[in-house]
């Protein structure tokens, strides 16, 4: 589910801000031929942020995003990341580029965790078409 909070921008959408509350919930049934009846479920509540900015022949605009989550699983949920806690905090941020509204390539130059296996300071390129 996700909630809007804001949406700023300008008179032809050159500059876009969007804000939004963010809740998920997953549940991660067991492989089936296996031994184990036990699933993984897990809930995510947070707040994402996203901004962008075109040039004026809209053939290229630049994004960023952040994300906060504070996110609860169960005991097979945190076992099976390797964690301490089964509620922890998490977030990511990236920034990318959108070109001709076909090609998209991003940067995820961070991520945040109150669990320290979970954070990356290394930077991920993805890319879409």
């Amino acid at each position: 589910m996700e909630y809007p909070l804001a949406y700023v921008h300008s008179r032809d959408d050159q500059y876009n801000l969007i804000s939004r509350l963010v809740a998920k919930g997953a549940a991660d049934i067991p492989v089936f031929g296996t031994k184990t009846d036990k699933w993984a479920g897990s809930g995510i509540f947070g707040i994402d942020f996203y901004g962008d900015a075109a040039l004026d022949n809209n053939l290229l605009r630049f994004f960023a995003n952040f994300n906060i989550n504070s996110v609860s699983g169960t005991e097979v949920f945190k076992n099976n990341l390797g964690i301490s806690n089964k509620s922890f905090i998490l977030g990511q941020a990236s920034v990318g580029l959108v070109f001709k509204e076909i090609f998209k390539v991003s940067f995820i130059v961070s991520t945040i965790s109150s669990e320290s296996s979970l954070r990356n300071r290394n930077v991920i390129a993805g890319g879409q078409i």
